[in-house]
């Protein structure tokens, strides 16, 4: 996976999880809304190189946190 993809799913489900008043044991569903969310989003602008074409394989959130 691009780490820039993998970087922006951290991000988002960090905001979630802010935004959601910092549960303890709901980092899977951050996670994987943030997934969803990235995904539909698309390529980030202004990263350039090629484009990429199909889905987004989502990372394993981080464990013991």
């Amino acid at each position: 996976m691009d780490r820039q993809i993998e970087d922006r799913i951290r991000a988002r489900a960090h905001e979630l999880w802010e935004a959601d008043g910092r549960p303890e044991g709901r980092d899977l569903d951050h996670w994987r809304q943030a997934v969803e969310e990235v995904a539909a989003e698309g390529p980030a602008a202004g990263e350039g190189g090629e484009e990429e074409h199909g889905q987004i394989v989502a990372p394993t959130p981080p464990q013991g946190q």
